[in-house]
């Protein structure tokens, strides 16, 4: 029986092995991965932060998640925006719609789940006591200016908090 071959994730070298989860050629170039993996640079970006595979963040979501045609039928995310926020994905791709793909508090550019930037997909803003979609927002609005305002942003989140707008009613 011949061995069965492999390519060594260090060095891309084929290499031969009985072992059905055989991934370096050598210790050597097991030793180096992790070196180079578990450190705290990224290999595309030595500036930057490692998260994973040896790529940045960015680099990563680009590599790895670049295809958005899944995201309308994915059932944990139907299940959740349902579940969660009484929202169909119709509904949510209206709202983005209306906002016209922008965040209504500091006005950046809103992205769908999946998209090529690798970015985070807008988040969908609720009031928790009365279960109200107020619309789409952010990552940083979410999590910081909502709570945490200035005088310029409170002015702008005052009438987007006091809407009537329901997204679940589309």
């Amino acid at each position: 029986m011949p061995i069965p071959k492999f390519k060594c994730k260090s060095c891309d070298k084929e290499f031969g092995s009985y072992h059905p989860k055989a991934v370096f050629c050598s210790r050597k170039c097991c030793v180096d991965y992790r070196k180079i993996s578990h450190g705290q640079q990224a290999l595309c970006h030595p500036e930057r932060r490692l998260y994973s595979t040896g790529l940045c963040q960015s680099c990563y979501h680009k590599k790895y998640r670049t295809t958005n045609k899944g995201w309308i039928t994915n059932s944990k995310r139907i299940g959740r925006l349902t579940r969660v926020y009484g929202v169909t994905t119709a509904q949510w791709l209206k709202m983005f719609e209306i906002q016209a793909g922008l965040c209504p508090i500091c006005g950046n550019k809103l992205y769908k789940p999946g998209n090529l930037e690798g970015k985070r997909a807008a988040n969908v803003d609720h009031d928790h006591k009365t279960k109200r979609v107020r619309g789409l927002v952010c990552n940083i609005c979410n999590r910081l200016r909502i709570g945490i305002n200035t005088a310029d942003t409170a002015a702008r989140l005052a009438p987007y908090l006091a809407s009537d707008f329901d997204g679940r009613n589309i």
